[in-house]
């Protein structure tokens, strides 16, 4: 499946708008639409998501990226280096929820990368 280039890029655009809601509604629109991801699509988004997240500074947009992250993340065809900017994450600036993201994703990647 795919859900084309058009798509893709008007996601893209909405993950680092300017606006918070905008970058929430986004991240949102990713877990809508991640069965209908191709893999090139999913990887990128994943990529994206996981710079933005790492930077982001409102905790309900960084909990709606984590977890859009952690929604389309695939072992079987991505790694450690597509998700790197929120695994060196501090988790003592993340709300609970955001936290369980995080550990989920590392429990994803680690046992072929040996980051447990």
């Amino acid at each position: 499946m795919s859900i084309g280039r058009e798509h893709l890029g008007e996601l893209l655009r909405k993950l680092v708008a300017a606006e918070p809601e905008v970058r929430e509604e986004g991240a949102e629109t990713v877990c809508d639409w991640s069965a209908s991801l191709a893999r090139d699509e999913a990887r990128l988004l994943v990529r994206v998501l996981s710079a933005t997240a790492a930077t982001e500074s409102v905790s309900s947009v960084r909990e709606a990226m984590l977890h859009a992250v952690a929604e389309i993340f695939d072992a079987s065809y991505m790694d450690v280096h597509d998700v790197a900017p929120v695994l060196v994450m501090d988790e003592i600036i993340l709300d609970p929820s955001e936290q369980e993201y995080l550990r989920g994703l590392r429990e994803d990647v680690a046992p072929e990368q040996g980051l447990r």
